[in-house]
């Protein structure tokens, strides 16, 4: 499971501060396909993010152990992580590194009940890009549709986390790091 369990298994953080991809799209949920599916169980079964085109809509979810795209599976996880106190507390941290996949990820925890994101605005590219060669072999990438919460909320700009907290990166995941400072205080309150 890539999320760290912090205190037993009753509350997780989840850092997506340096995760990110250079491209995303009908490509971005097989980009990030890896990380819905294992974070599935706790994002909850279900759509958990989308993207909106400019005449259409396109939704991303988890179930038993797969990411999916619309109906599609488009990765699975063999054995999927079972939490044994489903429900609690999850703390997302972001930074400026968090782009594009991360940012998608960040999004599928936006609207979660449980979940809060700690740290520095995103990229701001939760975008999907589609690349076309152009006739000197050069490529241009163009956005072509927002990502979306659960909920449909577009996103084409940095998202801010819940609760702003600077970041350290001489620190980053020990015990002086501020922003985990803020999520673990938040977590055992």
């Amino acid at each position: 499971m890539p999320a760290r369990c912090s205190g037993g298994s009753a509350r997780w953080t989840r850092p997506v501060r340096a995760a990110g991809s250079s491209t995303c799209g009908a490509t971005a949920v097989a980009t990030c396909g890896p990380m819905l599916a294992g974070l599935g169980p706790l994002l909850g079964e279900g759509v958990t993010g989308g993207f909106a085109y400019a005449r259409t809509h396109s939704w991303w979810g988890y179930r038993a152990g797969r990411a999916f795209l619309g109906e599609e599976p488009v990765v699975a996880v063999p054995d999927p992580y079972t939490p044994a106190a489903p429900g609690r507390p999850i703390a997302v941290l972001t930074s400026r590194l968090t782009a594009s996949s991360g940012e998608l990820v960040a999004l599928a925890f936006r609207g979660h009940p449980a979940a809060r994101a700690f740290g520095e605005p995103t990229r701001g590219l939760p975008t999907v890009n589609d690349g076309k060669e152009l006739g000197d072999g050069a490529y241009l990438y163009l956005t072509i549709a927002l990502g979306t919460d659960r909920a449909g909320g577009t996103y084409d700009a940095p998202l801010i986390p819940d609760q702003l907290a600077s970041i350290d990166w001489h620190h980053l995941g020990d015990r002086a790091d501020p922003t985990l400072a803020a999520a673990r205080a938040w977590l055992e309150r």
